[in-house]
Parts: C-alpha cells; structure tokens; sequence
C-alpha cells in the first residue's frame, strides 16, 4: 500500500478492535492493470463523465476513446420529471418530511401499476415509507438483513397478475442495482434525492485527495458516485424499446446544474411543480396513444 491507500483503527464496546484498509485511489494500481493489455473495453450505462472514470482507472486520455451510445429506446417511452420544490439535504429533511412524503404518495396514486421508491438511506426509507401508504398498493419495504428467499418473494409480487405493489428500497442496494425486475411490471420509479455517500473520516480523506490531485474532491468522492446510483435505481424502469416507465427525481439538488448534467443526455427531463399531476398525464397520454391505435 503507498501513500494513496489509508489505515483505519478502531475499537467498538463489545466487538473489539478492527483495522481497515482504505484505497483513496485505484488509479495506480489499475494503470499497471490495464498495461499489460493492447487494449481493453469497458462498458457501462454510468460510465459518465469520462474524466472522472479515466483518472481513478488510470487510463491515459489521449489513448482512450469515450463513446456514447444511444439506447435505442424512443424517448417519449421515458418521462422524467424533477420534482425540487421539497429538499432532501440532511439538514432540511425533518422540515420537509411531510410534503416529501405528500408528493411521494401523489406520484404512487397517479401509476397503473407497480412503483418503487428509492431512498439514500435505510433511516429515510423508515422515515418516509409510512407517510406514502396508498390504498391500492400494497407497501413491499426492504429491510438490511433480507435473506435470498425473502428477495425472490419481493420480486415474485412485483410479476405479471399481482395486484400493484410499492417496492421501498434504498439506493445502491440489491433492489436498485444488478438485477432485472419483472419485464415491464414497473410503471414508475422516485428517487428521493442524490445518494450522496455520508460524511465522514473515510469519505473526506478521499475528497481531500481527490481534490490535491485532480482539483475535483466533492465531485469525485461524492457527487459522481451519488448521482451513478441515482441512474442505475431509475434504469430498472425501461429495460426495451417497447416499455414505458415514469421517472420522479424528488429534491432540490436535482435541479442544480451539477447534478442535472449527470444525467443521461438521452432523457428529456421536465421540472414540474406537481410531480403526481405530472405521472398522471404521462399515463393517460398512454391511453390515448393506445385508443387511437
């Protein structure tokens, strides 16, 4: 380990002592990696931005080539709409829980369907979860220690034929990354606010870091990882050409131009002032769409 790798020490009542080994930065241990190929591929749908992933890879910018390539999948099959008139910054979240859970629960209203809501954290999935309850859909919550079976049941009551559920699951977690929902059961996904990696010892010494050696420490420790998994949760909605899903983006940071230019270029978001109203239309167009047919 050299100078970019940290060594944490702790003690914790009743569980002892513990070391942990902290890489503050892969890029040197990846550019040896990646030199012992002619040539490598990587491919990825948060891949975004380019530098961003050739600083920590390593990778030498003037023989690497970044492409970005469409879906294919028709825009007008996707709504995204920006709901920033609550906040979900820690320090606003207790005074804005009441009308973030009321515009939660208007988008979940408003869907034909199954829905998923996603949160930053555990503590604000059991915060927000009781204030979105929605008589036609059952509540499917997502809890640390859910076991393989307990998540193919999930999955199981999402399926074609079951009445609609609200899956509650946290960002970055087994529900919103590395996993195919039933194909088009999901009819719209929330995401309630950036998943911001939490402050602390580990996290500011690599903003730090990050900021001595590229000039981009929030950016590269908290604002990019944060906003990847706000884009792999709202993946889980269009999974093919011919799937149409609604997208709700809730806080006010997703208004800000550095986190709006982390979304995907393809999707043509909207910023609403009533996110329900905003589902709602998106599918009865659908049904307007599907009658003229």
């Amino acid at each position: 380990a050299g100078t970019e790798s940290l060594r944490l020490y702790g003690f914790k009542e009743g569980e002892g002592s513990w070391i942990r080994l902290l890489c503050l930065d892969p890029s040197r241990l990846m550019e040896k990696r990646f030199s012992r190929f002619q040539a490598a591929v990587l491919m990825s749908a948060t891949l975004r931005p380019a530098a961003y992933h050739l600083d920590l890879l390593g990778l030498d910018p003037q023989r690497s080539v970044f492409a970005e390539i469409d879906s294919g999948f028709p825009s007008q099959n996707r709504g995204v709409f920006l709901a920033t008139r609550v906040s979900t910054a820690y320090r606003d979240r207790e005074g804005h829980r009441e009308r973030t859970g009321s515009l939660i629960k208007s988008v979940l209203e408003a869907t034909p369907g199954h829905a998923a809501v996603y949160y930053p954290s555990y503590a604000m999935l059991q915060s927000l979860a009781p204030l979105c309850e929605v008589e036609s859909a059952e509540a499917l919550v997502q809890n640390p220690r859910m076991s393989e079976v307990q998540r193919k049941a999930f999955l199981d009551e999402l399926g074609e034929g079951c009445a609609p559920r609200v899956l509650h699951a946290v960002l970055g977690g087994v529900f919103s990354e590395g996993v195919d929902l039933p194909k088009g059961r999901l009819k719209t996904v929330a995401v309630v606010g950036p998943a911001l990696p939490p402050v602390g010892v580990e996290r500011d010494r690599i903003r730090d870091w990050c900021e001595e050696r590229y000039g981009e420490g929030f950016s590269y420790a908290f604002l990019v990882p944060g906003m990847s998994k706000v884009v792999q949760a709202a993946g889980r909605i269009v999974r093919s050409a011919e799937e149409r899903g609604a997208v709700v983006l809730v806080g006010r940071r997703f208004g800000w131009r550095d986190y709006r230019s982390l979304l995907p270029e393809e999707w043509a978001v909207e910023r609403v002032e009533d996110a329900g109203k905003a589902v709602c239309d998106f599918w009865q167009g659908e049904e307007s769409v599907s009658k003229l047919g």
